[in-house]
Parts: structure tokens; sequence; C-alpha cells
């Protein structure tokens, strides 16, 4: 019986613990990007911004600015979308993960129950 019970404490994390750590750690990478973009988003309004003022000088046509202004209006609209998806996925993820490792908690600790109970009900048998 205590073979039993130590023997499942341990094989448990692989079902629970381990995937759950797995998702963090995945999501840990994908964040670690995020400094990156968030410069190159930076750089890009830098240059949209460099360009309105050689527009203002007289340097730069205004058709020119128009564009330059848009795909910076891109850029920005897109690491937006990016941001917000990521949020979503991110509450989808995170909320099926803790389901998942909580189901999995009960389980094993339902099967410890029904070992407890079998050992128990030696004891009335005895």
């Amino acid at each position: 019986m205590r073979l039993a019970l130590v023997s499942a404490s341990l094989l448990q994390p692989r079902a629970d613990l381990e995937p759950f750590i797995e998702e963090i750690h995945e999501y840990k990478g994908i964040l670690s990007n995020f400094p990156e973009i968030i410069e190159v988003h930076k750089g890009a309004l830098k240059r949209v911004k460099d360009c309105q003022k050689k527009e203002g000088a007289g340097k730069l046509q205004e058709s020119e600015a128009v564009a330059i202004s848009a795909r910076g209006d891109v850029i920005s609209y897109a690491l937006l979308a990016e941001i917000n998806h990521f949020q979503q996925e991110r509450v989808t993820d995170f909320k099926l993960s803790t389901q998942k490792y909580l189901r999995e908690q009960i389980a094993f600790y339902q099967r410890i129950v029904q070992k407890l109970e079998g050992t128990l009900s030696q004891y009335d048998d005895a």
C-alpha cells in the first residue's frame, strides 16, 4: 500500500505539473522576443517622425510623407493586433492548462482515496 502511494506520487508530476511548467516555459520564450519587437516598432515610429520633420522643412514631398506615415500606421496596427491576439491566446491557454492541472490533481487524489478505502476495507474484513 505504502509503495503504491509513493509510486503514484512520484509519477503524478508527469500528468499534471510537467505539462503546466512546459506551457509556462513556452510563454516565457515567446515573451522574451517582445522587447525586440517593441524596439522595431519604436524605430518605425521614429522614422515616421523624422519624415514628417523633413516634410515640414521641405526636404520630402507630402505624398511620400503620407505614404511613409501610412506604412508606420500599418506597423502599429499590426503590432496592436498581435498583442491583442497574444493576450486572447494566453488567457485561453492558461485557463485550459490550469483546468487540466486541477483535473489531474483531482483524479490523483481520488485514486489515493480509493487505495485508502481498499486498505480500510481489508481491516473491516479481518
